[in-house]
This record gives structure tokens, sequence and C-alpha cells, in this order.
């Protein structure tokens, strides 16, 4: 079969990005032709990554049967309404424009569904083509871009809302299928009507080629932390969501046992979080930026535990963070700091602990009762790889998406 990939972000952007890439290089294993439609990378910089220049439109062959159409758009990842929408709604604009001439013999399209404005291409797709649709819902729109915060200010929501929850609809009428990443979010699209026949449960999967069980190199992390007795990481967008400010006040608290917390990543919190960490006089905080995603498997090896963190809102509670099937993939355990499917993941693998939103004093407990406690730590990171291979694999998240696109398929 011929199928087509239509997302805004692709390889090599890194985190949630990466997934799209996973997809069309194990399908194209399966023996299908894969044509990619996609932006040119700068997520999560904001800005075109080096070596590529945008063009009206670039075409490569990045592997074996899968090729990949790069159209321009307004780069951005700030936290400000314009910049984000400008990036946004140039990719739908220009995706629309070309997807046609792209994917017009396509059997059938997986359609990475975050963000929202994705959907315009396919729809495009259809009406022009009538090549069929698998829409794989990320996010919740319009909650998730209500939720941010990037609405706020003196217009107000409510005539943003009122489109983009026309926008979403229409989205999910013309998709053949509609794919969710958890449990909580298939509960929500039948309370929005939905047909329950017409939505899956479909959980991502990792890139197994780069996250997968190793001996741990602390010489990869800052020179303070060579001798630590717990070194807690998060990796990943660190945005205002996060709520990371709880987990450098708990590090800090937690120093004098040897608890150090290490930053990889970028994001609209980042300098937030550094003036916090001024401000506690907290020596054992580590930002180590933005690292290449061929970094990223050796660097979640180097921690002990790793942090899951979202702060709750009926929202994020149907939100499944993609670094869980990383770290799960990584045979590292869990430190979460969350509530809803998330939590409920961490807690039924027997991969890691959870500690409450709000629960302050019980997560600087819990970090005090790890530090040093290699034995539970290993134990907890072997029995989080087994979840990752009987819940979230590559082949089971594959298996479901290609009998979806041939069944939906023309």
């Amino acid at each position: 079969m011929t199928y087509g990939v239509l997302t805004q972000w692709f390889d090599p952007e890194p985190g949630p990005a990466a997934v799209p890439g996973v997809l069309a290089r194990e399908l194209a294993t399966r023996g299908h032709q894969i044509e990619v439609l996609t932006g040119f990378p700068n997520y999560p910089v904001g800005r075109v990554y080096e070596g590529y220049k945008q063009s009206w439109s670039a075409r490569e062959q990045v592997s074996p049967g899968v090729t990949v159409n790069r159209v321009p758009l307004y780069p951005s990842h700030d936290g400000g309404a314009v910049g984000r929408a400008g990036n946004y709604l140039s990719f739908a604009a220009t995706a629309s424009m070309q997807v046609v001439s792209h994917l017009k013999d396509c059997d059938a399209v997986w359609v990475y569904n975050s963000p929202a404005t994705v959907p315009l291409a396919a729809r495009r797709l259809k009406g022009r083509a009538g090549v069929p649709f698998l829409l794989h819902v990320m996010d919740v729109w319009p909650d998730s871009v209500l939720h941010s915060g990037m609405l706020d200010g003196p217009l107000g929501k409510l005539p943003v809302e009122k489109w983009l929850t026309g926008l979403v609809k229409r989205g999910y009428d013309a998709a053949a299928h509609v794919a969710v990443t958890s449990p909580g979010q298939r509960d929500l699209l039948l309370d929005r009507g939905l047909s329950a026949d017409r939505v899956s449960y479909v959980p991502l999967w990792a890139d197994e080629d780069q996250y997968h069980p190793r001996d741990p190199d602390r010489s990869l992390l800052p020179p303070q932390v060579q001798d630590a007795a717990l070194v807690w990481m998060y990796a990943g967008a660190m945005g205002h969501v996060q709520r990371l400010d709880r987990a450098v006040r708990a590090a800090t608290a937690a120093a004098d046992a040897g608890v150090h917390l290490v930053f990889v990543g970028q994001g609209i919190a980042e300098q937030d979080l550094k003036a916090l960490v001024a401000e506690l006089g907290a020596p054992n905080v580590h930002f180590m930026g933005r690292r290449e995603p061929s970094e990223m498997g050796d660097l979640i090896a180097a921690g002990d535990a790793h942090l899951v963190s979202l702060d709750d809102s009926p929202l994020l509670r149907v939100t499944m963070p993609s670094k869980i099937q990383s770290i799960m993939a990584s045979g590292r355990p869990i430190i979460a700091t969350c509530s809803g499917d998330a939590a409920d993941v961490v807690r039924s693998s027997g991969g890691g602990v959870v500690v409450g939103p709000d629960e302050d004093d019980r997560l600087v407990d819990a970090l005090l009762e790890l530090a040093g406690s290699s034995g539970t730590l290993d134990t907890w990171g072997q029995t989080a790889r087994r979840f990752y291979e009987k819940t979230f694999s590559r082949e089971r998240g594959v298996d479901a998406v290609e009998a979806t696109l041939a069944e939906i398929s023309r």
C-alpha cells in the first residue's frame, strides 16, 4: 500500500515530534511506500534548524520506502498567541495548497493531530482526491490551547474558542476514524458526540532504536552530579503546565541527602525556573539545555529516576506525556507528580511512584527515601520496561495504526 503521513512535526525534531518518523519507518519496513508531508524543522527552538533552508517545496528520501516532502511555515515556539498562531496557520495553509500534489496517490493518510489546524489539509485532500484519513489525536482541542493561557488578553477567548470548536468538529467529522492516546481522551470524545465505533485507544510508542536499557554513563552529566546519591532528571519541554517549580523546591529540600535535579531541554518556563534556583540558592539543580535527539537515549539512561510532572486540571488528567513511553522503554523508573491517566499508568506499571500534584512534603519524602536506594530503582526500571513491552511497544502501536489504515483505505 501507499500511505501518507501528514504532520507539522517530523524528524529531526525531538520528543513527541519524533513519533511520526518512527511510524513512517516501521510501516516502510512492512513493505508499504510512505509519503510524508511536513514542515521545515523548528520545534522546540522556534527557528529553522541549521542545515535546512526554507523553500516552497523540498523533497528528500530519508530512508528506504520513506519520502519526505517539506513545505514552509512561520517558525515560532514562544508562549504568545500571535507567534504560535502564525506557526500553526502557516503550515496549515502551505500544506493545504500542496497536499493534493504530494499525497493524492495514497491509499489512506495518518494525520498527527497536533495542532488541530493540520486536519485542514487532510480535509482538502479528502475533498479533492477522495483520500480517507485516520486522525490520531495527541492533544484535545480547543481545550489544550485554552488551558495554555496563550489566548488570555483584552479580546477574550470566546471568539477564538468558538472558531476552534467548529474547526475541531469538522476535522472529526471528516476523518474516517479517530485514534486517541489515553483512555480519558476517548471518554471525552464520546461525551462530545463521536460514536464508539469511530474512536479507538491507540497509545503512542517510543523510538526503540534510541530508547532501550543500557548501562548509565554519568560522565554525560554535569561534573557536580558525578557522585550524587540520586540523579533525578526531567527531559522535555519546560512549560508552565508542567509545574516544574515544585520539583525545584523539592530537590532543594533534599539537597543534603545528595539528590540532584537535572533539566534537559528548553521551554517558555526555563528562565523562571532559573530565577527560582537563584532565589533558593540551590546548588543541586542543573540545566543542560537542549540536546540533539541522538544524545537523548544515553542521557535518559544516565538518570537514576525521571520526573513526569503536570499541573492538575480536567484537561491534563487525560493527557499522556510521550516521555512516559521513552522512560519506560529505557528501563528507568518514574517519579510522577500528576493525576489522571498518566498517574494511572505509572501506578499500574509498578515502575515508579506517584505523588499528588499538591503533596509537596510527600515528594520530598520520596526523594529522601530513594536517595541511594539502587535496588528499588533497578527493580522499578525493569518492571517499567516489561510494562512498556506489553502495553506501549512500537510493534503494538504500529500494528493498530496499520490495521486501521488498511480498513479505511479506498
